[in-house]
């Protein structure tokens, strides 16, 4: 088993258990660009194996920022409206040594520990000065996760992923990440590196929409939890 050093350890526990409260960095990882976020779910696990969990999907995240080879595949019902999706597929493929690397090199944690969801906070202890152990309250504020202040950039291509309330918080956090980057995958359709293939099947009346995209830079911005709605929300971004 892999060792990990850690150079610095700064753990704060949730007193009050909102279902709203998340500590700024979690919230607003833009931020932290020097630092990568983890988060699981508690179950009746320790707090080590808490932490090496959510490392190893801190890691993760941390190798997403590379190149990512999303592939999606889609069947809609009605070949001619296309209009109800019937089936959808979706793998991703990435480097997989930039995680190993990241989960092996010595780190320094910030860690904030909800009723249900455990959150990590990695980075290099050269930038533990600039953590901030803020906690927030979603019900405080309006959605952050907008599109609209970022349009002068032309650099980068942004989108919102949305998720409903599922039984694990960690399930519904993916889920909108994972919608977030499939919109960016589809947006960057006029790509050289795209690949689309379309299929027909007249008799049963469905279209099938086979792509694979290469998406570069992605990376999370902010996040955000609307407990009346049960929405959850997550603006990312990634290079054009």
């Amino acid at each position: 088993m892999r060792q990990i050093y850690v150079s610095l350890l700064i753990v704060f526990f949730a007193v009050n258990l909102s279902a709203q409260n998340y500590p700024r960095w979690f919230l607003f990882p833009c931020e932290y660009s020097e630092f990568q976020i983890g988060y699981v779910n508690v179950g009746s696990s320790p707090d080590s194996t808490l932490l090496k969990l959510a490392l190893e999907n801190a890691s993760i995240s941390y190798a997403k920022k590379g190149e990512i080879k999303v592939s999606v595949v889609k069947s809609f019902y009605g070949a001619g409206t296309g209009t109800a999706v019937t089936h959808k597929l979706k793998s991703l493929a990435y480097d997989t040594s930039l995680a190993i690397d990241f989960a092996e090199s010595d780190t320094i944690f910030c860690e904030y520990k909800k009723k249900n969801i455990f959150f990590g906070l990695y980075g290099n202890s050269k930038s533990a000065e600039s953590i901030n152990n803020e906690v927030l309250d979603c019900s405080n504020y309006n959605n952050p996760c907008e599109v609209k202040e970022f349009q002068n950039d032309t650099n980068s291509i942004y989108s919102i992923g949305v998720s409903e309330k599922y039984f694990y918080e960690t399930s519904s956090w993916a889920m909108a990440e994972d919608n977030a980057l499939e919109q960016i995958a589809e947006s960057l359709r006029n790509n050289v590196n795209e690949e689309v293939r379309v299929a027909y099947d007249q008799i049963a009346g469905e279209r099938t929409v086979k792509i694979a995209q290469r998406v570069n830079g992605y990376t999370i911005l902010r996040r955000y939890y609307d407990s009346a709605k049960k929405v959850f929300y997550v603006l990312a971004k990634a290079r054009k």
